[in-house]
């Protein structure tokens, strides 16, 4: 997809939603850019004041961000928005899958296709169901979602174009499900993705191999493409590969880490001893 210009953005929502192609919205494209973040993230071995964290994002997501590895070049900034992000992490007013959903679509509206394959990537990760992902533009009229979620997706679309175009209205419709704090924490969740959307849009922030691996799968049928991010290699931790399900991922969560290892793994040795060959056998130490 294109990015979409403030001219363009401003355009009147339709009474039924947007059209399913949001070919009026968008210019669908497949190129894959060649060209390289405006900014070098700095090398995880050169930060490791945050290896405690990066390790933890290892074990829940399989990879550190490029963009956490471009703003940790300011290590008070990416203190802060660590202590931010934590904050928002420990609301519970609203289901994790809500504001992921929000965050997507906002993405999406905003134009910024980095956070729209990172969320549409979280939503994997969370138990997200792939055709609720893919069909998020469909809520006004998929029975895909309830009454209240279409608010909440009302709201989260209108807040990531450019113009804002919330009015009113929103609220009122969100308040026959919502409370004023709930509400609050759905604006925190899409406003700090508004922060991403402008962060990687700007800084041409490299896209990793498994992001793009979800967003190719669920968003390419509407128009997804890498656009202006380089897509990167990124191999997994072989200290951390396991054939089974370790626990702590749900099976769908597990079968897409496990997908991205298919393509990539090499031969590994772990610490023990034990062999993994790339088919997945594994010979245990003599």
């Amino acid at each position: 997809m294109m990015y979409c210009t403030a001219s363009v953005m401003a355009r009147t929502v339709p009474a039924g939603g947007l059209p399913v192609d949001r070919s009026q919205w968008r210019r669908p494209t497949s190129e894959r850019s060649q060209q390289m973040a405006h900014v070098d993230p700095r090398d995880r071995g050169d930060l490791p004041e945050f290896e405690d964290y990066f390790s933890y994002l290892d074990d829940h997501a399989g990879y550190v961000p490029n963009a956490f590895l471009t703003m940790a070049r300011l290590p008070g900034l990416f203190h802060g928005y660590m202590s931010f992000s934590k904050a928002l992490g420990e609301l519970q007013g609203v289901s994790v899958e809500m504001k992921v959903l929000m965050s997507h679509i906002a993405s999406s509206a905003y134009g910024c296709r980095f956070c729209e394959a990172h969320t549409a990537h979280t939503g994997v990760m969370r138990g997200v169901a792939d055709e609720r992902i893919e069909k998020v533009w469909e809520f006004e009229s998929s029975d895909l979602f309830d009454q209240s979620e279409r608010a909440a997706l009302r709201l989260a679309r209108d807040m990531g174009q450019v113009p804002n175009q919330v009015t009113q209205q929103h609220f009122d419709d969100l308040r026959e499900w919502f409370t004023d704090d709930q509400i609050v924490e759905m604006v925190a969740a899409v406003s700090l993705f508004g922060f991403w959307n402008r962060w990687n849009d700007t800084m041409a922030t490299d896209l990793e191999v498994p992001i793009v691996k979800v967003a190719d799968a669920l968003l390419a049928g509407r128009g997804w493409s890498p656009g202006k991010h380089r897509v990167m290699e990124t191999a997994p931790d072989p200290n951390r590969y396991t054939l089974p399900n370790p626990g702590g991922y749900t099976d769908a969560q597990w079968r897409q880490r496990q997908a991205y290892w298919d393509d990539h793994r090499p031969t590994i040795t772990k610490p023990d001893g034990t062999v993994i060959h790339p088919d997945g056998t594994i010979i245990a130490p003599d």
